[in-house]
């Protein structure tokens, strides 16, 4: 923070920005709190959103979803409701799923795509 003179806005805005992924836990709670921009969870939708919709940058933002209500999207803010998240809200699952982050974070995919292999030889007849 000294880096910062101890500005909370301008480090989270500076972390925001100069990140290369950002992970968002996101609950009910949070969803709340970014959607009504109310305190920290308020800033970090302002600072968030100027790069959201920018599409170089757009994926460095990684919803995971802790815990929910009736539907996962009531944990995310409405402007991540139609982005990929991630559902760890489930411990039974939660190795798996940590797996799923660590390939989302490093860009590995769980499968790798195949090689297309050679088109057939197909022929046309004159009408």
């Amino acid at each position: 923070m000294d880096r910062f003179n101890n500005d909370l806005h301008q480090f989270m805005e500076t972390g925001i920005r100069e990140s290369d992924k950002v992970i968002m836990v996101c609950t009910p709670n949070y969803a709340k709190k970014s959607n009504d921009r109310l305190g920290g969870v308020g800033v970090e939708n302002t600072i968030i959103t100027g790069e959201f919709y920018d599409k170089k940058k757009s994926n460095k933002f990684i919803s995971i979803i802790r815990k929910y209500d009736k539907n996962l999207t009531d944990s995310l803010p409405s402007y991540l409701k139609t982005k990929f998240s991630l559902d760890f809200s489930d411990e039974d699952i939660y190795k798996l799923k940590q797996e799923e982050l660590i390939r989302k974070i490093l860009n590995v995919p769980r499968y790798k795509k195949p090689k297309l292999g050679n088109l057939p030889e197909l022929k046309s007849n004159e009408i």
